[in-house]
C-alpha cells in the first residue's frame, strides 16, 4: 500500500495493537506496528507498518500475524535450570538426600574431555562407569522447567528444598562450583514432577 500519514491513520496504525522493535547486530533497528480494522460488519483486516531507517513498507497481512508477538513474558524465559559448559566440569558431587553420604566423582585427566578419565573418590574410591557419567551430565545439561513457581521464594523449605535435599554440584578442576541443583517435594496433582531449584555462577 502507498504510505502516508493519512493512510496510516486510516489503517489504525496511529494506535497499533502491536508495536515491536528488533535490534540487529549490524543493520539498523527494525520497527513493526500492527493494527486491526473492523468496518461495516466486514471481516477484520490487519495492517503492518515496517520501518528500517529510510525504508518503509505499509501492507495488509494475514490476521494470524497479530498472534505471532502475543507471547506472555513467562513464555520467553529460558527454562534451563542449569547453565554450564560440559568441558569445564571436572568434579561432580551427587547428594542422594535422606542423610545419605555424598558421592564424589573427579576427572583424573583434567586436560582431556574423554569420559574414561572419571573416577569415584567417595564414599568408596574406584573407576566410574564412563557412560553413566556422560548420561548424567547430558541429563543435567538438558534439564528444563515445565512451569515456574514464585520468583525468589524466601522459604525454600516449603517446597522440600533444603541443604539436605537431593541434588548435584558441578565443579571445575579447582573445586569452584559452576552450577548447583536441588530437588524437593513432589508437586501436588502433578505425578512425576518435583520442585527444583537451579543456580549457576556464584551461588
Amino acid at each position: 500500500l502507498s504510505d502516508s500519514a493519512e493512510e496510516r491513520a486510516k489503517r489504525g496504525l496511529d494506535k497499533p495493537v502491536v508495536d515491536a522493535r528488533f535490534t540487529l547486530d549490524k543493520a539498523k533497528p527494525v520497527r513493526v506496528r500492527l493494527s486491526q480494522v473492523k468496518q461495516d460488519g466486514a471481516a477484520p483486516r490487519v495492517f503492518a507498518l515496517r520501518e528500517q531507517g529510510a525504508e518503509v513498507t505499509l501492507a495488509e497481512v494475514p490476521e494470524r500475524a497479530l498472534g505471532v508477538l502475543d507471547v506472555p513474558p513467562v513464555e520467553l524465559r529460558n527454562k534451563e535450570l542449569l547453565a554450564f559448559k560440559r568441558e569445564d566440569v571436572k568434579r561432580l558431587v551427587i547428594y542422594p538426600g535422606a542423610g545419605g553420604a555424598p558421592i564424589t566423582l573427579a576427572h583424573t585427566k583434567p586436560g582431556s574431555n574423554t569420559l574414561d578419565g572419571w573416577q569415584v573418590e567417595a564414599p568408596k574410591a574406584g573407576k566410574a562407569q564412563a557412560f553413566k557419567v556422560g548420561s548424567l551430565l547430558s541429563h543435567l545439561d538438558n534439564l528444563k522447567a515445565s512451569t515456574f513457581g514464585e520468583a525468589s521464594p524466601k522459604q525454600w523449605d516449603r517446597y522440600g528444598i533444603t541443604d539436605a535435599s537431593r541434588g548435584a554440584s558441578l565443579q571445575d578442576v579447582s573445586g569452584k562450583e559452576l552450577a548447583r541443583l536441588w530437588l524437593g517435594d513432589e508437586v501436588p496433582d502433578k505425578p512425576g514432577h518435583v520442585y527444583a531449584r537451579g543456580s549457576y555462577g556464584e551461588v
